[in-house]
């Protein structure tokens, strides 16, 4: 059986955004609690949430969810150091993961049938990564394989796994997701998704960059 761990980055600053992104609310439910809750909806036999930023009131907010918080004291610093925190816990684990997901909270259209995709093409391939495609790039909710942890933990600074995906793009297996282009990282984002839902317009943006 194919193990996989889910890593989801939720320690970011927010600051376009102004407010902690993560709990941000869409039908009640704050982002991080339904990233974690589609988590563990998914194939993905552990879930591992980073937090940084509003550690505590992200903390309370996954509170009886059956997953482990990483905190990340550094998350000032950049990306690069909650992907090493997240990624050394799932090569820590036991029995070992084959692969691991990274994603992010401000995507509201990842689900689990999502990740059980990426998951589904990691197992019945030969290709080492998994990545979504959306907005004519490669982005989150992506899929690393073990292998490949080493590299995720030597970024540094804000340099994100997109870095990696970029340099890696021949050996990358594609699922499409559209959906993907939409990420709430400003009022104005935020403001639109909630009035607007499905019908909201795809952005033609530079996409992910923080991933």
């Amino acid at each position: 059986m194919t193990r996989v761990a889910s890593v989801i980055l939720a320690a970011g600053g927010s600051s376009r955004m102004g407010s902690p992104k993560q709990l941000l609310r869409i039908d009640g439910i704050t982002l991080v609690r339904r990233a974690a809750e589609t988590a563990l909806a998914s194939r993905c036999q552990r879930v591992y949430v980073v937090v940084g930023a509003a550690a505590e009131a992200v903390r309370r907010e996954l509170s009886e969810l059956s997953l482990e918080v990483i905190e990340n004291p550094d998350w000032e610093e950049g990306l690069a150091g909650s992907i090493r925190a997240g990624i050394e816990a799932v090569h820590a684990g036991r029995p070992e993961f084959d692969a691991a997901i990274l994603a992010t909270v401000d995507q509201p259209w990842i689900d689990a049938a999502l990740l059980d995709r990426l998951i589904e093409v990691f197992a019945g391939g030969e290709q080492e990564i998994v990545a979504c495609t959306y907005a004519e790039t490669v982005g989150a909710p992506a899929l690393f394989a073990r292998r490949h942890f080493t590299d995720l933990t030597r970024l540094t600074s804000d340099q994100g796994a997109k870095s990696l995906l970029l340099a890696r793009e021949a050996e990358i297996a594609r699922v499409p997701f559209p959906e993907g282009a939409i990420d709430l990282d400003t009022p104005e984002d935020y403001q639109h998704f909630v009035e607007r839902g499905r019908c909201f317009i795809l952005k033609k943006k530079r996409i992910q960059d923080k991933f």
